[in-house]
């Protein structure tokens, strides 16, 4: 009986739990978006990339970024067709919830990792942007509060 009182209350409290949002406030940052760019660039240079190899991985991971975010925004125009060779892309589910700025910066680390070698290069910064994202969304829920500190988890990169 003590078991299922305690089951009981504990499934009350974490159903109670919902994120509000606010872990939102650490996607949608300009200064994020930047240091992710920063972090490419360092492995190009690290790699001595020629220009025309350099700005190829630039273009790719960049045009990953702004379709995550023209698949949440119908102001902007997807560049399928636009682009020789870059089909139509799938479109999200309907009714899902889908943070597009986090989808916009995983997309552009998951394609500069593509683009660059050694292989895994960028993987350790998105892991960092996975991390970081659960300690946000952990403090909304059960802290109640955001995280007051700004992207300590990417601060090495």
């Amino acid at each position: 009986m003590k078991l299922l009182a305690m089951a009981l209350v504990a499934a009350l409290v974490f159903s109670g739990c919902q994120p509000k949002g606010e872990y939102k406030k650490f996607s949608n940052d300009p200064f994020l978006y930047s240091k992710t760019v920063k972090k490419l660039n360092d492995v190009v240079l690290e790699n001595n990339f020629p220009p025309m190899i350099g700005s190829r991985n630039y273009a790719y991971a960049n045009i990953a970024a702004y379709e995550c975010v023209v698949a949440g925004d119908a102001s902007y125009q997807t560049l399928a067709g636009q682009i020789k060779h870059l089909p139509e892309l799938p479109k999200p589910e309907a009714g899902k919830e889908i943070d597009y700025s986090l989808a916009a910066l995983l997309a552009f680390t998951k394609v500069g990792n593509a683009v660059t070698f050694p292989e895994g290069s960028m993987m350790g910064l998105y892991d960092a942007l996975k991390k970081e994202l659960i300690l946000q969304v952990f403090h909304q829920m059960f802290l109640q509060t955001p995280l007051i500190s700004p992207i300590p988890l990417l601060n090495r990169f």
